[in-house]
């Protein structure tokens, strides 16, 4: 829906002016030619839009004068400031009486004006000093007239940035034509009525065709996005079957595992307890050794005196009574081997 609107703006976009012209055409250029008369026109050598730049100049000075003037001097600059406003009403109503009258270098329009109103802004009545008088300047012709039988000008600023507008109540052409460009008018506006029903129209129906194109459209992605919706549903299926299978295998694995490393482990325990058991039986054969060693050298140490005892027996051949006290000592010793030796096999 988006194009045909697109296109309805663009259309009504360019056709805007030329409709517009074409309804207002003839009141467009009767303003642009009053507003040119309003701008152009003179009596004598004065124009309007001089006689209020010469009024602005008037109330300057006269602001500058009135700061330092005598209360009998500042009358008379008001009363002079009054004449100027005077002046141009008088030049407004030379130059709107009579309506059909050509001055030298007026426009020949032969316009019927009924009212002619000069307004001064806020911002400029600032400008200047408060006694001064810049209440609008009216001219009225105070002819009858019918509500739709004139036109209005509205707020025409003749000059740039001066504050100062001019409103006009004008006739340009007669009563019964005026009558007949209404008529035509009204004839304008029914066709152009028709055109934009028979432009609404084919944008409605275009509107619709493309409506319908688009639910076909849209009814078929959504299928199409359907069956992309089940083949993924499908495949995700198959993804999580595969992965449950996988998962199982995995837990039969990990017990497998699990009873690899019990059995392991009691392995390592029984070769640990062997260890062990070995290592006590090693510690018991060495404390074994150890004890063989000490009852060993302590017999060697105790057959050290019977052996050198022994030798001075028959070596020396010592006297009957040393020798009986030598064998004596041999004796004992040897009775102590022997009861070590019992010990030591009991043990």
């Amino acid at each position: 829906m988006l194009a045909p609107l697109l296109l309805a703006a663009i259309v009504l976009y360019f056709l805007r002016e030329p409709i517009n012209y074409w309804r207002q055409g003839e009141l467009l250029y009767d303003e642009q030619a009053i507003q040119e008369w309003v701008r152009e026109a003179r009596v004598g050598s004065s124009s309007l839009p001089e006689m209020l730049k010469d009024f602005q100049d008037n109330a300057a000075a006269s602001s500058t004068e009135l700061e330092t003037a005598t209360p009998g001097l500042a009358a008379s600059i008001r009363f002079e400031h009054g004449q100027k406003r005077e002046e141009i009403r008088q030049f407004i109503a030379a130059l709107c009486v009579p309506p059909t009258k050509i001055y030298s270098g007026q426009l020949p329009l032969f316009p019927m004006i009924y009212r002619v109103e000069v307004r001064f802004d806020d911002a400029l009545k600032k400008k200047y000093d408060a006694t001064l008088n810049f209440e609008p300047i009216v001219w009225d012709s105070e002819s009858p007239r019918h509500p739709h039988q004139f036109r209005k000008l509205d707020g025409y600023q003749v000059s740039r940035d001066e504050g100062v507008k001019i409103y006009v109540e004008y006739q340009l052409h007669a009563y019964l034509q005026k009558q007949f460009n209404e008529r035509e008018d009204d004839a304008r506006r029914r066709l152009i009525n028709l055109w934009v029903l028979v432009f609404a129209f084919v944008a409605l129906l275009w509107m619709l065709l493309m409506q319908r194109r688009q639910e076909a459209r849209e009814q078929q992605r959504l299928q199409t996005e359907q069956q992309i919706h089940e083949s993924r549903q499908k495949h995700l299926e198959e993804e999580l079957r595969r992965q449950e299978a996988e998962r199982k295998q995995e837990v039969a694995e990990r017990k497998q595992l699990e009873e690899e490393l019990r059995r392991q482990a009691a392995e390592r325990e029984k070769q640990e307890a062997e260890r062990q058991a070995l290592e006590l039986k090693s510690q018991m054969f060495h404390s074994i050794g150890i004890m063989a060693k000490s009852y060993a050298h302590n017999i060697k140490n105790l057959l050290v005196r019977p052996n050198d005892l022994l030798r001075r027996c028959l070596e020396e051949q010592p006297s009957t009574e040393d020798k009986s006290r030598m064998l004596q000592e041999i004796q004992q010793t040897l009775g102590t081997v022997t009861e070590r030796q019992e010990r030591a096999l009991l043990f």
